[in-house]
């Protein structure tokens, strides 16, 4: 790869969606203000002839009392065997709510960072945690957000096997946002409490969109770690 290219993907804002991988490649380990969109500050990528040198600032992510922990949806590791379903995880939680744990839709009162509907909350908790978990320990607790998300995630992800790469992530995505995976490329507006809300299939293909940015950056880690 040409130096310039490599440096452009390196150092290019990838979104809220690849903090986490940033964190991976620099080797640090933070925590993130709930109440606002990721913020990372690096220099940028070294590269020689010879060997490939990556220098950066630590990370700073401020914290006020929600942390992080290690079984984030946002931590990949080049060696994991999931990483496509991981890649998954990270996208649906950047198009829902750009890694908010406390946030909430004024419209639907859909809930955290993968935002859980309400009414779908005490079925999915008793199943993927093993116990009913109430709305506000779900707000608070991250950890219980994301093994309910990936618990669900990983049943449509499954019943997709066997689909092509865009097409498994985006009828995934339809699930997720409409509950009809068949939809995936409905381009008919979406509506919720008189709202106007993007089309399944803009929904959809922002999440391939934030899906393959992801998986680029975690090919391009693999190369240069």
């Amino acid at each position: 790869m040409e130096r310039a290219a490599l440096e452009n993907q390196l150092s290019g804002h990838v979104g809220a969606t690849l903090a986490a991988m940033s964190l991976f490649l620099s080797g640090q380990a933070g925590s993130i203000k709930t109440e606002q969109p990721f913020k990372l500050n690096s220099r940028p990528v070294q590269i020689e002839s010879q060997a490939v040198q990556i220098e950066s600032q630590p990370v700073q992510i401020e914290s006020e009392s929600v942390q992080i922990e290690s079984e984030s949806a946002f931590e990949f590791k080049a060696s994991s065997q999931d990483s496509d379903f991981e890649a998954l995880v990270a996208a649906i939680i950047g198009q829902e709510s750009n890694g908010r744990y406390n946030l909430t839709n004024p419209d639907s009162d859909a809930l955290g960072a993968c935002q859980i509907m309400p009414s779908n909350l005490p079925s999915w908790s008793k199943k993927h945690v093993g116990r009913e978990v109430g709305r506000e320990e779900f707000l608070r607790t991250p950890s219980l957000q994301l093994k309910i998300c990936k618990g669900q995630l990983g049943v449509y992800w499954q019943r997709e096997a066997g689909k092509s790469e865009e097409l498994r992530v985006r009828r995934v995505a339809s699930t997720w946002y409409s509950g009809r995976p068949h939809l995936w490329n409905n381009t008919k507006p979406q509506y919720y409490n008189g709202r106007r809300y993007p089309s399944i299939a803009n929904y959809t293909k922002s999440v391939w969109e934030k899906y393959q940015d992801v998986k680029r950056l975690n090919d391009l880690a693999k190369k240069i770690v």
